[in-house]
C-alpha cells in the first residue's frame, strides 16, 4: 500500500487499502500500524481534516485495533 505524507504534528504519512479496508499509519517515530475494517469515507474524513492528529485519535485510535507493521 502507498503511504501519502500529510500534515500533522505526529503523523508523517497515510494509506489506504480498498481492497482489505485497511488504514496504514506511519508515525513521527517511525512505526506503521495498520488499522483494518476501516470505512473508506472514514479515511477520507481522517486525510481532509483540519487536524489530521485530532480527529485520527477521535476516529480511529480508540475505535479500531492498531497492528504494528
Amino acid at each position: 500500500m502507498e503511504l501519502k505524507f500529510v500534515e500533522s504534528k505526529n503523523i508523517i504519512a497515510m494509506g489506504y487499502d480498498d481492497d482489505t479496508q485497511t488504514m496504514a499509519v506511519q508515525f513521527k517515530g517511525g512505526k506503521v500500524y495498520h488499522y483494518h475494517h476501516v470505512p473508506r469515507d472514514l479515511y477520507e474524513t481522517v486525510r481532509d481534516a483540519p487536524s489530521i492528529g485530532r480527529e485520527f485519535a477521535y476516529s480511529i485510535r480508540d475505535q479500531f485495533d492498531g497492528v504494528l507493521q
